[in-house]
């Protein structure tokens, strides 16, 4: 089962790498989704992803990093130092107001994107 799971990550994070934008719209969304939760550094972010997604999507330091500028040249988030405790100081993002509009407007064409294709997908395999 583990070489159906890197294949999976593997052909996903090709499509989206193919597709360009679709993609990095994609990771935007997940990155906004996270931080509606709460104020996080890329570090933790990425490791929350690859946690919830049971390893099947992790996201490249430049990617990750590529996505905070893109957002935060946008007006979506803000980063700000946190206090340095025992280890290094983190930059820590927090979304905006327009950032908190972007994430649910984003959710919305989500679900309706997924209801279209779970429609489409259908093949006498799932039926």
């Amino acid at each position: 089962m583990s070489s159906n799971n890197s294949i999976s990550k593997g052909f996903f994070w090709k499509l989206l790498e193919r597709f360009g934008v679709q993609g990095t719209q994609f990771v935007l969304q997940i990155i906004l989704a996270r931080l509606l939760v709460s104020d996080s550094y890329g570090y933790e972010i990425n490791k929350i992803i690859s946690t919830l997604s049971s390893g099947r999507f992790e996201l490249k330091e430049a990617t990750l990093y590529t996505a905070f500028k893109r957002l935060e040249d946008a007006g979506y988030i803000t980063s700000y130092w946190g206090n340095s405790g025992a280890g290094a100081r983190r930059r820590y993002y927090t979304i905006t107001p327009d950032g908190r509009e972007a994430s649910y407007r984003l959710l919305l064409e989500w679900k309706e994107t997924k209801e279209i294709m779970d429609k489409l997908l259908i093949t006498e395999e799932t039926i």
